[in-house]
C-alpha cells in the first residue's frame, strides 16, 4: 500500500513540476530538473528526518526513469495551445 501512495505522490509531483517549468518557458533539461526536484523533494526530506537509508528513490531505481518518461510525455502534451496557460 505504501508503494502505491509513493508512486502516486511521485507522479503528481512530477506533473506539477513539468507544468510549472513549462509555464516558465524552460527547455527539457529545466523541465526534467524541476520535475525531479518536486517529485522527490518531499519524500527525500521525509527519509532524512526519519533516518531511513537508502532514500526511497535510490532504493527503487526505476523512479527516476518514470519521472524522465513522464517529463517527456507531459512536456510534449503541454505544448498544445489551450491545454496549459
Amino acid at each position: 500500500m505504501r508503494l502505491i501512495i509513493e508512486v502516486a505522490a511521485v507522479i503528481s509531483g512530477a506533473i506539477f513540476g513539468v507544468l510549472l517549468a513549462r509555464r516558465k518557458g524552460m527547455d527539457f533539461v529545466g523541465v526534467f530538473s524541476v520535475a525531479f526536484m518536486t517529485a522527490f523533494g518531499g519524500g527525500t526530506l521525509r527519509d532524512v528526518l526519519l533516518d531511513r537509508h537508502p532514500s526511497f528513490w535510490i532504493q527503487y531505481s526505476w523512479y527516476p526513469v518514470v519521472v524522465f518518461a513522464e517529463a517527456a510525455v507531459v512536456s510534449l502534451i503541454a505544448r498544445f495551445p489551450g491545454w496549459v496557460e
